[in-house]
């Protein structure tokens, strides 16, 4: 009969192993996170470009007529 008490002798390489593998897990989570997220704010940007500003306190200039130096 087996007992059912009985626990494998515990081993601090797997559980170190363990350890590791749920940070790596998480920092590549992050990693896919951040990877996204650029992805996003790039495309984001490439379908929005910035539009130039309008000012109301610089008039267009008027070409000046003639040739150079205004003659």
């Amino acid at each position: 009969m087996a007992d059912r008490n009985f626990k494998p002798p515990h081993d601090p390489y797997a559980e170190r192993n363990r350890v590791i593998r749920q940070r790596n897990v998480a920092l590549g989570l992050v990693l896919a996170f951040f990877v996204v997220l650029f992805f996003a704010i790039t495309v984001v940007k490439m379908r929005h470009p910035k539009m130039p500003h309008k000012t109301a306190s610089a008039p267009a200039a008027a070409p000046a007529s003639g040739g150079m130096n205004g003659q």
